[in-house]
């Protein structure tokens, strides 16, 4: 019974998580000007450029690394709508089917698994690119990020 009782919460979790990722995206997306993710992508590049002072070719393959993040990123979201109606289904019926939807979150486990690797390497090769006061610029950048967000992982 407890076992089953976790599960249905993170079911619910899953789904407050995504409903929570929709309402920031929209918020991002409509209340700013009504970008479209090409022109986000645009603003990121120039805003990064602009506090690492990247050169031409390093805008370059930063954009190409991003249409690549934006292109794996869609990927995992094609099957988005099948996996919540399966978890919707599964909500609303009597007894959940805890082999069908551990089967389901670990096929979309392994999805984001596979996908890792090569994004790592697309990250690497652009790090590389980098000079190393670049990299010091960066690295301030991520400390201030993680000072900022760190909040939502209080104890």
């Amino acid at each position: 019974m407890i076992h089953k009782l976790f599960l249905f919460a993170g079911i619910l979790f899953i789904i407050l998580a995504i409903w929570s990722h929709h309402r920031r995206h929209f918020f991002i997306m409509h209340h700013r000007h009504s970008w479209s993710r090409r022109n986000f992508q645009k603003l990121m590049v120039r805003r990064i450029s602009g506090k690492l002072n990247l050169t031409d070719e390093q805008k370059k393959k930063l954009d190409g690394v991003l249409t690549d993040m934006k292109a794996k990123h869609d990927s995992l979201c094609a099957d988005r709508e099948e996996i919540m109606r399966q978890v919707l289904v599964q909500v609303e019926s009597d007894s959940l089917d805890e082999k069908a939807l551990n089967e389901l979150f670990q096929k979309k486990w392994t999805d984001i698994r596979e996908i890792h690797p090569y994004m790592l390497g697309r990250i690497s090769e652009f790090h590389g690119s980098l000079t190393s006061g670049q990299k010091q610029k960066l690295a301030g950048l991520i400390r201030k990020h993680y000072e900022r967000a760190k909040w939502r992982c209080r104890n």
